[in-house]
């Protein structure tokens, strides 16, 4: 018997509130079953004080993405695994976890965190301590606006194969991290996350944060899932469904487009395909 509980990375701005109105949420609640049940994570607006903090926080993630794609052209970069005073202080500026601080209504998360690029992480980290309280789930996958699940192929493959940390594999810093569009974990490497936090280095995206962390607790990097990515920049006719004839056991795909309607459209295609 699995349990899942299946985050997604959300903000109530569009073109992602469109994407999760008109397709995400509607496809999903219509799949939810005791084996896999959704969640949309928010933040809130942050204040004029939080602002500048942030401002700078987010800055310098974003700078370090953009190097984080050079590596294979400029070898790997040194790697700062334990948190330096940009962590703390995003720790800092957001405060302690507690249930209180946690609005549930029907299927959406509201946290009481600034919404921001570099608070993603405590974000995600609240998401499992928060569900932890909840409910017995055995794993959690974490996910975004902009990616379609099938929820029966979910379930399966994590009965079948039991992971305990698993993505699609990237590399940083010669290691390999996740991928953050879709990160898979059991209930016991949950666990273990939330009792290491203090480690997790809040000055790196999410992704990389977490990979860093996971390899400070000895894991090689994530065993590695199957996604299908459609192009973020063109559509053909029928690509929803070339999608799913190509592999009966995928279940994660990114629909992501510079156009939300294609990404809408791609998410609609992809639920009468799989019927």
């Amino acid at each position: 018997m699995v349990k899942i509980a299946l985050g997604v990375i959300s903000v109530e701005r569009n073109p992602w509130s469109l994407i999760k109105d008109e397709a995400q949420a509607p496809l999903f609640l219509r799949q939810m079953s005791n084996e896999v049940t959704p969640f949309w994570l928010f933040g809130r607006e942050a204040t004029s004080g939080e602002s500048s903090v942030l401002r700078r926080a987010d800055s310098r993630i974003s700078r370090d993405v953009i190097f984080q794609h050079m590596d294979r052209f400029l070898g790997a970069r040194p790697v700062w695994r334990r948190p330096g005073k940009a962590s703390n202080a995003l720790r800092d500026l957001v405060g302690e976890y507690s249930r209180s601080r946690v609005m549930r209504i029907g299927q959406d998360l509201y946290f009481d965190i600034p919404e921001a690029f570099s608070t993603i992480g405590i974000k995600t980290i609240w998401f499992l301590k928060y569900l932890l309280e909840s409910d017995e789930y055995t794993h959690f996958f974490r996910t975004n606006i902009s990616s379609y699940v099938d929820f029966q192929r979910l379930a399966r493959f994590v009965l079948e194969s039991d992971p305990h940390f698993a993505a699609v594999n990237v590399k940083f810093g010669g290691q390999n991290i996740p991928s953050g569009a879709g990160i898979l974990l059991s209930q016991l490497t949950a666990l273990r996350i939330l009792r290491h936090e203090g480690d997790w280095n809040h000055g790196y995206v999410d992704d990389v944060a977490l990979g860093l962390l996971m390899t400070s607790l000895g894991s090689l990097g994530p065993s590695n899932l199957s996604r299908f990515d459609f192009h973020p920049s063109e559509s053909t006719a029928g690509e929803a469904q070339e999608s799913v004839v190509e592999s009966a056991t995928n279940f994660h795909w990114r629909c992501k487009s510079k156009n939300p309607s294609v990404t809408i459209q791609r998410m609609l295609q992809l639920q009468e395909a799989l019927g």
